[in-house]
């Protein structure tokens, strides 16, 4: 479901990530090589990141892939039920990089046809990118212009920005029109609740970082797990 792609060919998953101002995305590739330790992460067209980007990269990796040890706990008890799942090797549901894009996605899923909802994800995440080329406040530059033409999934934010009346414009349903169209209340326990850890996981999902070199970081987990994390 957009804006996820999974390259088969490959066997890595490419999707838009967001950078520390909540504002800017970079599309990056996950991997798990074959025989390898370590979670490849793979940061597209950019010649530098700040440390505080590549910890937001990885928290929201982290979620994505249930890495944090709240994470590791419940499916170690849940293999313990399941013997089969510990000897297949898994026990991890895949998530969003946010509770956010989580709950919209739930509820694109109500009383409509598969196709219907990825259509909608799809138009969700193209309704960012234009409303986001509409706010800007000045030119950018060819790095910045780069790094913001990505369609991403809209947070809370950008979605309230698009409104109910431009989702309709756009094929969405009343209910589904109305999660752009919450009073102010709502706005602010939304904002609230993705900077918690219940919404976004733990602060720091990454316990020992290890700066490597100025093409990246490799920080390592419990357990031996290990991320590679590379940009250009």
């Amino acid at each position: 479901m957009a804006p996820n792609k999974w390259i088969s060919s490959t066997k890595s998953l490419q999707r838009p990530l967001r950078l520390m101002d909540q504002c800017k995305s970079v599309m990056v590739t996950i991997s798990h090589p074959s025989g390898q330790p370590n979670i490849h992460i793979y940061v597209h067209d950019m010649e530098v990141l700040s440390l505080e980007d590549k910890q937001i990269i990885l928290a929201q990796v982290s979620r994505m892939l249930r890495l944090t040890d709240e994470d590791e706990k419940m499916v170690t008890e849940f293999q313990e039920l399941y013997s089969h799942a510990k000897k297949e090797g898994f026990g991890r549901i895949f998530r969003s990089p946010s509770i956010f894009e989580d709950s919209v996605k739930s509820l694109l899923l109500c009383h409509t046809t598969w196709q219907r909802t990825l259509d909608m994800a799809k138009s969700l995440c193209e309704l960012q990118l234009l409303f986001t080329r509409s706010t800007r406040k000045k030119p950018l530059g060819k790095t910045n212009l780069q790094n913001n033409e990505i369609e991403n999934f809209p947070n809370s934010k950008e979605v309230l920005e698009i409104g109910e009346t431009n989702m309709k414009k756009h094929g969405f349903t009343l209910y589904r029109s109305s999660i752009g169209c919450v009073g102010d209340k709502v706005l602010i326990k939304v904002k609230d609740a993705e900077k918690s850890e219940e919404w976004a996981g733990p602060n720091d999902p990454t316990p020992l970082l290890t700066l490597v070199s100025k093409l990246g970081l490799n920080v390592h987990h419990r357990k031996q797990e290990q991320f590679s994390f590379i940009h250009q």
